[in-house]
């Protein structure tokens, strides 16, 4: 299950811009040469986010041409963060 990585990739970046605070939601865009569901990359999620801040995180993928997997934003408790240096960067795999 290659999304567990995926998950592990996109929670790593979710903690660090979040800085302890509980992140609501995280807007992905996945590659369908990925071959990644929003139902399979969220259920991995929750499971490498489990006991982190990011536990009830949910994430909106869409899905693109390619085989990129991108993170546009996190919204936490004061609105949506975007970060120049991630934004739009590939998440380590």
């Amino acid at each position: 299950m290659h999304e567990v990585a995926l998950a592990q990739g996109i929670l790593d970046v979710v903690l660090d811009v979040a800085g302890g605070r509980e992140p609501r939601t995280v807007r992905v865009r996945a590659g369908e040469l990925q071959s990644v569901t929003q139902d399979s990359l969220q259920f991995c999620f929750e499971m490498v986010a489990q006991d982190t801040p990011a536990a009830a995180t949910r994430l909106e993928v869409e899905i693109i041409p390619g085989d990129a997997l991108l993170i546009d934003a996190i919204e936490l408790d004061d609105g949506w963060h975007f970060r120049p240096d991630l934004v739009n960067d590939e998440v380590a795999t």
